[in-house]
């Protein structure tokens, strides 16, 4: 699903807020108490506290270089 996003969208906030939505309605990823962030962009780091299950950081490589991190609050 990410990648099929980046790939049509220009904007990294573009992208960013697609994939966003598509979270939101998916059921399994839906919380009552929190919510999912998403940022793309390229070849940035982070330093986060998180539970393992509450993150994802990761770069997509080929035509579309972005590196995307997602986690709930």
């Amino acid at each position: 699903m990410v990648a099929k996003v980046l790939s049509s969208k220009k904007l990294d906030k573009d992208a960013a807020t697609e994939i966003h939505e598509a979270i939101k309605l998916d059921a399994e990823l839906q919380d009552e108490c929190a919510g999912w962030h998403v940022i793309v962009g390229k070849s940035f780091a982070s330093a986060i506290t998180y539970q393992t299950d509450n993150v994802l950081f990761f770069d997509l490589t080929g035509e579309v270089y972005k590196t995307v991190l997602l986690f709930k609050t």
